[in-house]
């Protein structure tokens, strides 16, 4: 009995050993496939990423670029029928430029008049304000004067006033 249960660690240990021997070579084996899957599919990534680079440099770069050439062109276009429509312009309308030119100056005109206007209507409110704060000041220095007037008044009066001998102001019944 003894002898089959050594026999039985030993084969239960020989057992593991080779299970464990099984697993890591399994495993070996499928990192080698994965390897290579992960490879081939980076290599088709990149193949895709040439295609597409080559296609755009193929086509879309001459379209931008003919676009581009468009934009400048219609730009130049659009500067070039804006400097002849400005030349027609000034020589045609000499007339409605000379009427411009009086327009203004009777502007400016208007602008000279209503300005010394109100320049005016300014010195006038400004001296009107002042006036009237002026006579609110001297009218308050006057009532001052006034009222210490009436209290020196009161004062002399009460001194005139005959006091009882005894000096006491209250009266007892």
């Amino acid at each position: 009995m003894v002898k089959k249960l050594v026999m039985r660690t030993i084969f239960s240990n020989a057992f593991a050993s080779a299970v464990k021997i099984q697993k890591v070579f399994r495993g070996f084996q499928e990192r080698k496939v994965y390897l290579i899957v992960k490879r081939i599919r980076n290599e088709a990534a990149s193949q895709i990423q040439r295609a597409y680079k080559r296609y755009r440099v193929i086509s879309i770069v001459p379209k931008a670029l003919k676009y581009l050439r468009n934009q400048q062109t219609l730009m130049v276009q659009t500067y070039m029928r804006g400097f002849k429509g400005k030349q027609i312009y000034l020589t045609s309308l000499d007339f409605s430029r000379i009427r411009k030119i009086i327009r203004t100056k009777q502007m400016h005109e208007a602008f000279e008049y209503f300005s010394k206007l109100r320049e005016g209507v300014l010195e006038e409110v400004s001296s009107t304000i002042a006036f009237a704060f002026r006579r609110y000041s001297f009218n308050k220095r006057v009532l001052k004067r006034r009222q210490i007037k009436e209290l020196k008044e009161e004062v002399k009066k009460s001194k005139e006033l005959p006091h009882s001998g005894s000096g006491d102001l209250i009266k007892t019944k």
